[in-house]
């Protein structure tokens, strides 16, 4: 299990995203950006063959202090980096596998590099990751998943209320613990015990798809699915039954 989640850390280094946080930079509008490059027919060529979502564009400080932007794609899995590199435009497609950069020079031309990642080695039965998140997500039309830590309360208290919340609209809920306890299972049952809540398996989150989500960010969250595709928008934090149901609500309109 401890090989299983320092691979998966390996992974997301890889990805130029080991600091993921939203920073105090001053951010631009990739969209206006793309619009007034000259490469713009490029550049829209480009996201088009890549599938990229609707989604807005989010600011991610990355390791070495300067500001990359990414999207999903209408694939599960598979997102988009956009990133300035000097005098040069670059983006690549992220997926589990490999990473696909392009860099767009002077003349629009297309410069291509493609890194292969490591192989990631058989998923522990108790572990999500991208194919299980796949499978979940294609067996319901609409759904909840619900991340937390045995480290934080209020995570564990969040628990059942969005059970409660669950029940009540007969939605499928899955819970997904946070992948540094992996380690600590025993702690965390004993913590469900003592609380009273019932889980059919503790199940611990390891997918890149939730990652480049930020469900790893904090504890606890709720993100909402739909029809095979996560909904974009995360509920962070301690909510109670009326927060609950109007994020639902809002994120299923």
């Amino acid at each position: 299990m401890k090989s299983m989640c320092v691979l998966l850390c390996v992974l997301l280094c890889v990805l130029s995203l080991n600091v993921f946080a939203e920073t105090e930079l001053k951010t631009i509008d990739v969209d206006k950006f793309i619009e007034k490059n000259h490469c713009h027919k490029e550049i829209k060529n480009l996201l088009s063959d890549w599938n990229a979502s609707s989604d807005k564009w989010r600011a991610i400080l990355a390791s070495e202090g300067s500001l990359l932007y990414n999207k999903p794609t209408n694939m599960l899995s598979v997102w988009i980096e956009f990133q300035q590199k000097d005098s040069r435009t670059q983006f690549s497609k992220i997926t589990p596998g490999n990473i696909t950069n392009i860099v767009f020079n002077e003349k629009c031309e297309k410069l291509l590099d493609v890194i292969a990642t490591k192989n990631i080695p058989k998923t522990p039965a108790n572990v999500v990751d991208d194919k299980k998140l796949f499978s979940i997500l294609n067996k319901d039309l609409t759904g909840l998943i619900y991340s937390w830590s045995p480290h934080m309360t209020l995570s564990v208290r969040g628990l059942k209320e969005i059970q409660a919340i669950a029940a009540e609209k007969k939605l499928p809920l899955t819970v997904l613990m946070d992948s540094q306890s992996a380690s600590e299972l025993e702690l965390a049952q004993k913590i469900l015990d003592k609380e009273k809540i019932k889980l059919d398996k503790i199940l611990i989150g390891s997918s890149m798809e939730l990652y480049y989500r930020r469900t790893h960010i904090h504890y606890p969250n709720l993100i909402v699915f739909k029809n095979g595709r996560i909904i974009d928008g995360m509920l962070p934090g301690l909510a109670g039954h009326d927060q609950y149901s109007d994020f639902i609500k809002a994120q299923v309109k």
